[in-house]
């Protein structure tokens, strides 16, 4: 006998709406920012402030691409699409880390280039008034996702907010050149600093594709999720074992699966009943959990029952 149940559905539209609105903040933001540096650049002459406005642009295509994939992602199974759509994250995440890359590889030559022909940075006070004002905008970004993240679980939001809050360090690198450059010392801070953000980009865009790509192939969830399921499992006091759990993730969507072992003597009717707490107990937990138990009289041993 197998039991099933679906997506925990409470608070599902007020998740919806923050991610959606966080989603929404998050392409405005960065098409504001985007705008200031590139102002900035222009007046200023900083090669840092190059390192600010390719960050800054992948961050918008970011947010552009996570606003339609939130979209297509939270849209309910259908005949051909049974499990969701959540591995389209995952896809996107693959394209993004990719775009990534090849930006930090050009912003490291461009940093390479510098240290042989410096550029003259000129307009300082302008240049720290409007990344001070970039600043203000992302800090308001960043409290818009804390609020949301507070309240859900979206990973597209989670992983937006790490951008926003590198922006923020970012930002205070750009002061540092800035005054440097004013007061006429460590000439080299400026192309040092922008080499030093083209390989946190291009490490941090490796660790997103790693990522992604375990989505992609069904990697088991954490083992601390995966801990969880197993003590939800074996505190039931009518369970006798289990066996052949099987866990992933397919975007914010966690897939359980796994045969939970009864008393043979257990009526149908009774064991689904214990399925189902099961379920609920786990989803307790994992609200954007699918669940499927199967149920297996302890009595007998599968020979499979070892195998994943």
């Amino acid at each position: 006998m197998v039991c099933v149940h679906g997506v925990n559905s409470v608070g599902r539209d007020e998740s919806d709406r923050l991610c959606i609105g966080a989603m929404r903040a998050s392409v405005i933001a960065n098409a504001v920012v985007l705008l200031i540096k590139i102002y900035a650049w222009h007046k200023t002459g900083a090669v840092s402030y190059l390192a600010g406005i390719l960050e800054v642009f992948f961050d918008l295509f970011l947010a552009l691409m996570n606003f339609g994939v939130m979209i297509i992602s939270r849209r309910p199974a259908s005949a051909y699409y049974r499990f969701c759509y959540g591995k389209i994250e995952a896809l996107g995440a693959i394209v993004q880390s990719a775009i990534v890359i090849y930006g930090s590889v050009w912003l490291a030559s461009e940093s390479w280039r510098a240290f042989g022909h410096p550029s003259v940075i000129k307009e300082h006070v302008l240049g720290m008034i409007l990344i001070v004002l970039s600043t203000v905008v992302t800090l308001v970004l960043v409290f818009i996702q804390t609020r949301a993240l507070k309240k859900t679980t979206s990973l597209l939001i989670a992983s937006d907010a790490v951008h926003a809050r590198g922006h923020l360090i970012l930002n205070l690198g750009i002061l540092c050149s800035l005054g440097a450059s004013y007061f006429g010392v460590l000439r080299f801070i400026d192309p040092v600093f922008s080499g030093g953000v083209a390989l946190y980009m291009f490490f941090g865009a490796c660790r997103v594709g790693y990522h992604a790509l375990r989505g992609l192939l069904d990697a088991e969830a954490p083992p601390s999720v995966r801990s969880k399921i197993e003590k939800i499992i074996s505190e039931h006091s009518a369970v006798c074992g289990f066996h052949k759990l099987r866990t992933r993730y397919a975007g914010a969507e966690l897939f359980v699966q796994g045969h939970v072992e009864m008393p043979g003597a257990m009526a149908l009717k009774e064991s689904h009943r214990v399925a189902h707490e099961i379920e609920d107990a786990i989803m307790a937990v994992f609200p954007h959990a699918q669940v499927v138990l199967h149920q297996d009289p302890s009595e007998e041993k599968e020979h499979h029952a070892t195998e994943y």
